[in-house]
């Protein structure tokens, strides 16, 4: 059979889309154009108000036609080509592509991540979608992208909310020669705005920054001579080579750290560009870090002669050193001395705090990115969102996340009513929520162990008897709300976070997650604790979901036996006899994950209208029961994305 001539099928295929679409988009352009050996269609489109507003684009959008059936990641080059040489009449981050890959969806999406380009694909199988088919298509694939869900730290525009002039404000200082802290818990945006200052430093100011990840191994395992000459070192290479960035690697060597302060003071007076040195993730390398402890006495020693450097190039009228931390305790920079030694840091470092965001960036961050995923907040549900959250952008995305995933793409653009949002906002809090806040107070407590002490007085209501000093802390951390009146902890995420610490404290097991808090602690420790709590709460409503309905049915049926018989059969015969003195429910708590399931399938009749496809919650369990958790490595964003949806697959389910 022969395939038809591709410039008439493109033309068709254009036509057709221009017909079905013509009350969501306005066209003002048609062509084809050939690229790299094929050859494809090309629309401009005006989008209509509602899908203007709902998308946030203010642009005309370039649409792409392919009849190829196995597309190639040459179409969102061509698709960049197209974009780049229209100037500013296009939409520089979004595209639509009509094509007739099977496949080319995911392919397409996957493509357009990588090269910054969000694309919405629609797949013509048969006949093009038309009028709500065709707009119900592009909202899926629009709102179907979770954009809430950031895990790294972010410094483009499309993500930065609220500390914009912050950042610039703390560049410009930078380049005059100062030295300043970038305190705050974990996930706060300390390394957002380290990268921030970075880019902005290295675009406008021509300086030459040099970054110190402290949580490297290579780093933190250094002491203070041999950090030094790192530092020295890689300053040195890096001017000699007339470069702007560089990042410290170890240098191991026996010589005096005299000579390394030396070598790093003649470094940067030969510089005739600004000097900005970055030490990133600090406490690592502070008396109070659990995996280096030579810092006990290694941390006065190293911060000694770096203010002697610091002195020595002040007097010289160029000024072109400074100096940038970034980490969590602030409490290293506030003591008088360590172990009876001047610490030097105290008057070389200030203490100052990366707070949350200001109640109005909030809800500018929740309102830009509810609209581009088809949810319209109002004013009252965006306050309670942040409320809720402390107006922690890393948990205020998290919140939004969750409600994203809760509520059916179809239904996109959907405006919930307060009541939705606040049922959602709770069973957040009490599924994921209180474990991110768990994490980060235990990791604060953990270098700053003076601050638990304030934090449970002002949980208790008695905040007012706690010492000023540290009442500040905790409110610059932005961890209690201070006014005349009282002191109380910021938000439901930091009190729910709070209580799971106190019952943590007082039992014995920890997993990873919560090991790894007193130590290397990871982005990936969030999802771990995450994941393990929601397990554990479908586990325990499982156990009494089904001794509920298995002890009911027995009631009414009795010749399929007694409930202790019935659950017995659910397990081997070797674990019988260790059961079979036991209660019902005693014997239900006892089951092993895998004999839950085996006896949800053993009485399918019974729990089919719970699951409905017995092959979905087979599937499902089985991703549930690959236990990250119990791994101690990082876990791949892609596995806690599977993990999060098995599990709300059998919550939901269970839940109804």
């Amino acid at each position: 059979m022969n395939r038809p001539n591709p410039n008439t099928e493109l033309n068709d295929m254009m036509d057709t889309f221009q017909t079905n679409a013509h009350n969501l988009l306005s066209f003002s352009q048609k062509s084809l154009r050939a690229f790299e050996k094929g050859l494809y269609g090309v629309v401009f489109a005006k989008l209509s108000r509602r899908l203007e507003s709902v998308m946030s684009v203010d642009r005309e959008v370039a649409i792409i036609f392919s009849t190829f059936p196995s597309l190639q990641a040459r179409t969102i080059k061509f698709a960049r080509n197209v974009i780049s040489d229209e100037g500013v009449r296009l939409d520089p981050t979004l595209s639509i592509i009509v094509h007739k890959d099977s496949r080319g969806n995911n392919k397409l999406k996957n493509w357009g991540r990588q090269d910054g380009l969000t694309v919405l694909p629609i797949y013509i199988k048969g006949e093009m979608p038309a009028g709500e088919d065709l707009e119900r298509a592009l909202s899926r694939e629009l709102f179907s992208h979770d954009l809430f869900d950031v895990t790294g730290p972010v410094s483009d525009d499309s993500q930065f909310y609220g500390r914009r002039t912050e950042a610039q404000e703390l560049g410009r200082k930078l380049q005059r020669g100062q030295i300043h802290a970038c305190l705050g818990i974990r996930k706060i945006g300390k390394t957002s705005i380290l990268n921030r200052v970075v880019n902005q430093l290295r675009e406008y100011h021509e300086s030459i920054c040099v970054v110190i990840d402290c949580s490297k191994d290579s780093i933190w395992s250094l002491d203070a001579s041999n950090l030094m000459w790192s530092i020295a070192t890689c300053i040195h290479d890096t001017i000699e080579a007339r470069q702007s960035y560089a990042a410290v690697s170890p240098r191991i060597g026996s010589k005096p750290i005299s000579e390394g302060c030396q070598k790093l003071t003649n470094a940067i007076q030969s510089s005739d560009r600004v000097v900005v040195i970055f030490l990133d993730e600090i406490d690592y390398i502070t008396p109070g870090s659990n995996t280096a402890t030579h810092w006990k006495s290694e941390f006065a020693v190293f911060w000694r002669n770096f203010r002697a450097v610091y002195q020595e190039l002040t007097r010289d009228s160029k000024r072109n050193l400074s100096l940038l931390i970034s980490g969590v305790s602030s409490k290293w920079f506030s003591v008088q001395s360590i172990n009876n030694v001047e610490n030097a840091a105290l008057s070389l470092i200030p203490e100052e705090y990366l707070s949350p965001l200001p109640r109005g960036a909030t809800l500018a961050m929740i309102r830009d990115m509810s609209r581009q995923s088809g949810l319209v907040f109002t004013e009252m549900v965006r306050e309670k969102i942040a409320e809720v959250s402390a107006d922690i952008p890393f948990w205020v995305r998290k919140a939004c996340s969750f409600i994203h995933r809760q509520i059916p793409i179809e239904d996109r653009p959907h405006e919930p009513r307060f009541a939705e949002i606040d049922h959602l906002l709770n069973r957040f809090v009490e599924s994921e929520g209180a474990v991110l806040a768990r994490v980060a107070l235990h990791h604060l407590f953990t270098v700053y162990p003076e601050l638990e002490d304030v934090v449970y007085s002002c949980y208790e209501g008695n905040g007012e008897d706690c010492p000023k000093h540290l009442i500040e802390k905790l409110r610059q951390y932005g961890i209690i709300l201070q006014n005349d009146y009282s002191r109380e902890l910021s938000g439901d995420m930091m009190r729910a976070g709070f209580e799971d610490y106190l019952e943590e404290r007082t039992s014995a097991p920890q997993t990873v997650a919560n090991r790894q808090t007193g130590g290397t602690l990871g982005d990936w420790a969030d999802d771990l604790a995450i994941i393990n709590k929601r397990r554990n709460t479908l586990e325990k409503d499982l156990r009494e979901t089904t001794v509920y309905f298995i002890k009911s049915d027995s009631l009414r049926n009795k010749n399929k036996g007694t409930v202790k018989d019935r659950l017995l059969k659910a397990v081997q015969p070797n674990r019988r006899t260790l059961l079979k003195e036991k209660s019902d429910r005693e014997m239900i708590d006892g089951f092993l994950w895998s004999e839950l399931c085996t006896l949800v399938e053993q009485e399918w009749k019974l729990f089919e209208p719970i699951f409905s496809d017995r092959k979905k919650f087979h599937d499902n369990w089985d991703i549930v029961n690959d236990r990250p958790d119990a791994h101690a490595k990082p876990v791949d964003p892609a596995d806690f994305a599977l993990q999060l949806r098995a599990l709300d697959w059998l919550t939901t389910k269970l839940n109804r």
